[in-house]
């Protein structure tokens, strides 16, 4: 005979935690951690303004507080819509993984309308999870973990909200949170794991990635040169790239302050025309770098004995695809199998990769000692002419080009002379024209006399070109901003910067830099009014170094030093045997750990709480080694040991033995189940509606009829 609620309290516990309502805090932890991981998405620079309108929408449903469980029948239609979105960009040329982790993204902002209860809670938060995974992926850039930390803090707010009481029979707790210990030992236990996953499993090269959206990423710098279109760029902090000096002893380390204001060479340009310059009349030519085992040797100045310093460059795009080299470079090595080199020496990629691009360059630092020319009878090769052409700009130039020159007599003297006038008379500011002029160059040096680094650049070259001397404008950026707790360069948008180069003959393109020093200082930052820059200094350090710049290279060289060490130490200790001693060690500690982890013995019952063994063992009926507390007391129910109002605390027992084995409330369990079972002891003894115990142990599979 079957008691009255039978076995239906039992399946109801598992039923109120799968489909009871969810509180409202569980709801808006829920929602934000799904906001925090669309949140994640945007710091990669690959996603497209939908996932700015799924954040919004999240953020609206967190401050109403409630699902809309009514227009579910919606939702499949909408999650087809955003398939057909997903598809529609990967035909257009998105990568694969940016297109899914937005359908992700929809699909997640989709169900969070149906998140009403626990279940729907948990597929939310799966989807979450499966975006922080592609976008860990995509790039794991400076801006991830900002992203990351609020993620997991809202996740760990819904995960507890999903383990509070939920209504159960008779308004009934069904579960009550876990316990904070249980929750310190998983999250050390998931942290050791992530870590340990991170840096030991093999890491592939760079994932293919590139998409419009990184364009926004790198409009400090541009292919294209056009004056009066320089306002802001010095307001813009993102981050382009960083430069680590390769240092291995001190008087390498004295000489690092000699490479801050280093150029880095992005592209130069050679015509001018309509106050604009442009790199029409180079040509590119290939090469395959797998030839030279990925290095690529430069043409340096004859006789240079100044020190060199190697670098490291980690680029955070390849949007315009160049890769930024510094001034007087004499050597690249990449992992890139093959380039494109124009004539002026710019080099670009030809097929564009996503993430982080690594490369090294040897670099000499100083400045050069050049051997000058007379300017009088000067003569240069036939491929220079391009370069001694001043456009359509203003003869008025050229007037004031003989001026500044006429006492320099050598063509170093002439550079240095006009370098040296706009410096001195000229001011630097990023404001543009007040109104469209013909001619922005003659402009600045005759009326304005106020302009950007491009300014002082178009009016360096023009002039030397009037003078019959071959010069061109390059852009590129500035080493300025140094990181003393990483050991590295920042360079951000800010730090893009127009500059001369001259043409000397046997020598190259020297480069020359009119614009005056002293440039505007950025603003002082978030961090820098909180007092918190130096803290910020040594994480951007901290995970540069360990995180960032991370890859397959650096990985395997670990591997390597780990594997020499190890083999050190065997071969020094093979001969003694001691490797022996520690092995048997090593088994005998595990064989007793596991025996302590089964019990000790006590075969597959060693993992159920004592208390409970000793009240099962006190019963008529035996527990099968099978069964689980679960299955046991409803096997109990059936044979009406106890009245029907006795099973809520048979649902308690079974909670409190859960608590005990998985969440670390041993001996608060062990009390809250002595109280039970000694109440469920009483009420057997009485024999209210069921038999009482009896001295003989029944062995059936199943309740006796």
């Amino acid at each position: 005979m079957t008691a009255s609620t039978g076995p239906g309290w039992a399946l109801s516990d598992l039923r109120a935690v799968e489909e009871g309502t969810l509180s409202v805090a569980g709801f808006r932890a829920t929602v934000l951690t799904g906001v925090a991981a669309v949140g994640c998405f945007l710091t990669t620079g690959f996603a497209s303004r939908s996932a700015i309108g799924i954040m919004a929408w999240g953020l609206l449903l967190a401050l109403w507080g409630r699902g809309f469980p009514g227009p579910a029948w919606l939702v499949q239609p909408a999650s087809l819509a955003w398939l057909g979105l997903a598809v529609s960009q990967w035909s257009r040329g998105t990568p694969g993984i940016v297109a899914l982790t937005e359908f992700a993204a929809g699909v997640m902002a989709l169900q969070w309308v149906l998140v009403v209860g626990a279940r729907p809670a948990r597929h939310a938060l799966i989807l979450a999870g499966m975006i922080v995974l592609a976008v860990a992926a995509m790039s794991v850039n400076f801006l991830f973990p900002l992203g990351l930390l609020p993620l997991v803090a809202f996740l760990l707010r819904a995960l507890w909200a999903l383990a509070e009481p939920g209504p159960g029979p008779a308004g009934r707790a069904v579960a009550r949170p876990a316990a904070w210990p249980g929750l310190v030992r998983g999250g050390l236990v998931f942290g050791a794991l992530w870590i340990g996953m991170f840096y030991l499993i093999p890491r592939p090269d760079v994932l293919g990635i590139a998409s419009g959206a990184a364009k926004q990423r790198l409009r400090g710098f541009s292919e294209t040169l056009q004056l009066g279109e320089a306002g802001g760029l010095e307001d813009n902090p993102m981050v382009v790239m960083r430069v680590r000096p390769v240092v291995d002893d001190a008087p390498n380390r004295r000489r690092l302050a000699a490479l801050r204001n280093t150029v880095l060479r992005g592209c130069s340009f050679l015509a001018y025309r309509q106050g604009g310059w442009s790199r029409q009349g180079y040509h590119s030519q290939g090469i395959n770098l797998r030839r030279s085992g990925g290095e690529l040797a430069f043409r340096g100045i004859p006789g240079d004995t100044r020190p060199e310093f190697e670098l490291e460059i980690l680029l955070e795009s390849m949007e315009p695809p160049i890769l930024f080299l510094p001034a007087h470079a004499v050597r690249l090595t990449s992992g890139l199998r093959f380039l494109w080199a124009d004539t002026d020496g710019t080099l670009t990629v030809p097929f564009r990769r996503g993430g982080v691009e690594v490369y090294q360059t040897r670099v000499r630092i100083g400045p050069p000692v050049l051997q000058d020319f007379p300017v009088e009878g000067a003569s240069f090769p036939r491929f220079i002419t391009p370069f001694l052409d001043p456009g359509d700009s203003s003869g008025a130039i050229a007037d004031l080009a003989q001026e500044v020159a006429s006492g320099a007599p050598t063509l170093l003297g002439v550079a240095k002379a006009i370098q040296s006038h706009l410096q001195a008379n000229y001011t630097y500011s990023v404001e543009g024209e007040g109104a469209p002029v013909r001619d922005p160059v003659s402009n600045f040096l005759l009326n304005s006399r106020r302009g950007s680094c491009e300014h002082f650049a178009s009016a360096m070259v023009l002039m030397m070109r009037y003078l019959g001397l071959p010069a061109r404008p390059v852009n590129g950026y500035l080493l300025t901003e140094w990181n003393d707790y990483g050991g590295f360069f920042t360079v951000r948008q800010r730090d893009a910067h127009s500059w001369v180069e001259v043409y000397f003959p046997g020598q190259g393109w020297i480069p020359f830099d009119p614009t005056p020093a002293g440039r505007p200082e950025p603003p002082l930052g978030w961090a820098a009014w909180l007092g918190a820059g130096e803290w910020w200094e040594w994480f951007e350090g901290f995970w540069f170094n360990y995180v960032y710049r991370f890859d397959r290279d650096i990985q395997m060289a670990g591997f390597r030093r780990m594997y020499q060490a190890v083999s050190g130490v065997w071969d020094g200790r093979l001969g003694g045997g001691w490797w022996l001693a520690a092995g048997l060690a090593m088994l005998v500690g595990a064989a007793w750990a596991v025996r302590r982890r089964v019990g000790g013995g006590q075969g597959r019952n060693g993992w159920l709480p004592v208390w409970y063994r000793e009240f099962c063992a006190g019963l008529p009926v035996e527990r099968l080694p099978w069964e689980t507390p679960r299955e046991f007391h409803r096997r109990l129910r059936g044979l009406d040991l106890w009245p029907a109002d006795c099973e809520p605390l048979l649902a308690d027992l079974e909670r409190e033995v859960g608590r005990a084995v998985f969440g670390g409330e041993g001996e608060a369990a062990a009390r809250r189940a002595a109280e039970l079972i000694q109440a469920l002891s009483g009420r057997a003894a009485r024999g209210a509606g069921g038999r009482s115990p009896g001295p003989e142990r029944s062995s059936g599979s199943g309740p006796s009829r």
